[in-house]
């Protein structure tokens, strides 16, 4: 991370804190209740990686125009990443396709995983966005074959990283 960013995060903590203890008597001693001057509020996925993968008889395509997407949100002490992604199963056979988003964050991935799309041409939409994640570096999109019963055999591989650019290393 930048120092910028860093003083930033601590910045916002200490005051928050110093705010946090200074309100604590004036909030007892009023009658109705506190009211801030603003709120703090997350842009939003202004920053936005299209991309479009294949592979295991899986392809993963967009919502729209063929091109899936992860954008960011930059917050003031967490970030968070949303995706559009439609996961398509390109091959018949016994494999269903299947979608994986890796949130890269330091001591503990956080892994999402999207719904099967089972049959030759069959396709799912899959879009969210993950928890804040103070430290989150990116994101490891993954393509993946699965049976449709159950998750005991399932091959994944990663195609695609995409750097958070609001993190700086």
């Amino acid at each position: 991370m930048t120092t910028l960013r860093i003083s930033r995060r601590v910045g916002m903590l200490s005051v928050a804190a110093a705010a946090a203890f200074a309100l604590v008597p004036m909030a007892s001693a009023q009658a109705g209740p506190v009211k801030a001057d603003g709120s703090v509020t997350t842009a939003g996925a202004s920053k936005k990686t299209y991309f479009t993968l294949s592979g295991l008889g899986t392809r993963l395509s967009g919502i729209p125009k063929g091109k899936a997407w992860v954008g960011w949100h930059d917050g003031t002490l967490t970030d968070k990443a949303e995706w559009s992604v439609r996961v398509t199963d390109i091959a018949s056979g016994k494999w269903c396709a299947q979608a994986r988003i890796i949130l890269d964050v330091p001591g503990n991935d956080v892994e999402y995983t999207s719904g099967k799309a089972c049959g030759k041409g069959k396709h799912l939409d899959w879009k969210k966005t993950s928890t804040g994640k103070a430290f989150l570096r990116g994101v490891k999109v993954q393509v993946c074959q699965n049976l449709p019963v159950s998750n005991a055999q399932q091959k994944c591989v990663t195609k695609k990283y995409i750097k958070n650019p609001y993190y700086h290393y």
